[in-house]
């Protein structure tokens, strides 16, 4: 974490994906399609698509991949991989919290 000032803060805070209970991407698209009008041209690779691109999308949908059991699978990897990749590359003095559901579900210590 960063300041204001640019000095280097000893602690990052996550919220993570809400597994299946909000698909931000599909709520996105009733922006998308506005922001894209106004900005494909400034920006085009970023407003390529026609809806909001959804595949990385870190969530639990059923319907995006398969069924009930792949999206679980398909959820539990991301964050696993995600998680693990952050801690890899965490400094000594870096705390790591992540929030879900208003608790503190995992702290990795600096």
């Amino acid at each position: 974490m960063v300041s204001p000032n640019g000095a280097d803060l000893p602690l990052t805070s996550t919220d993570p994906p809400y597994y299946d209970n909000i698909g931000y991407a599909d709520l996105s698209d009733f922006f998308y399609v506005w922001m894209r009008r106004s900005l494909k041209s400034i920006f085009p690779d970023l407003f390529a698509t026609l809806a909001a691109p959804k595949t990385e999308e870190l969530i639990a949908t059923p319907y995006r991949h398969g069924g009930k059991g792949e999206a679980e699978a398909f959820f539990l990897d991301g964050m696993t991989r995600t998680i693990a990749t952050y801690i890899s590359s965490l400094l000594h003095h870096r705390t790591f919290a992540m929030h879900a559901r208003n608790e503190t579900v995992f702290v990795a210590p600096s």
